[in-house]
Order: C-alpha cells, then sequence, then structure tokens
C-alpha cells in the first residue's frame, strides 16, 4: 500500500498516496470517513489516479487509533 508518512509537531501520520501515471498532474484530497482509509477509500483514491490525478487521503483520527480500518460489515 503506497503512503506516505507526514511530519508534525505533533509526531507523524500517514495517507494513502495514488500517483497517476504521469508527472505534474493535479491533486486531490480525499477526506476519510468514520471507517478510515478503508479498501473503499483505496479505490477511490486509486480511480483519482486513473484519471490522471495524484490522490492523497490523510489518517485524519491518528491521534486517537492509528491506522483503523473499518467497514460498515465489521464488528467493530
Amino acid at each position: 500500500m503506497p503512503t506516505l508518512s507526514i511530519p508534525t509537531s505533533d509526531g507523524n501520520f500517514d495517507a494513502y498516496v495514488a500517483y497517476p501515471s504521469q508527472s505534474g498532474a493535479p491533486a486531490v484530497v480525499v477526506i476519510q470517513e468514520i471507517f478510515g482509509i478503508n479498501r473503499d477509500l483505496r479505490e477511490t483514491c486509486d480511480a483519482y489516479a486513473q484519471q490522471s490525478y495524484v490522490a492523497l487521503c490523510p489518517d485524519l483520527f491518528w491521534r486517537l487509533e492509528p491506522n483503523v480500518e473499518l467497514s460498515d460489515k465489521t464488528e467493530a
């Protein structure tokens, strides 16, 4: 899974990133839902990359529980 570690004054957090095949592409930020950066969000980023965008999805809940990955079918 292509991830970036982004440094902040509070520590590092991860973000999923999908790159298009060409360089110099515009970028979009994909905001995660309550389920974290799950398969659906990674597929969304990948679809944007197929449309010639760099797509970045940051882990917004990293301070509470980093790298959580749930779905509407997850017991937790």
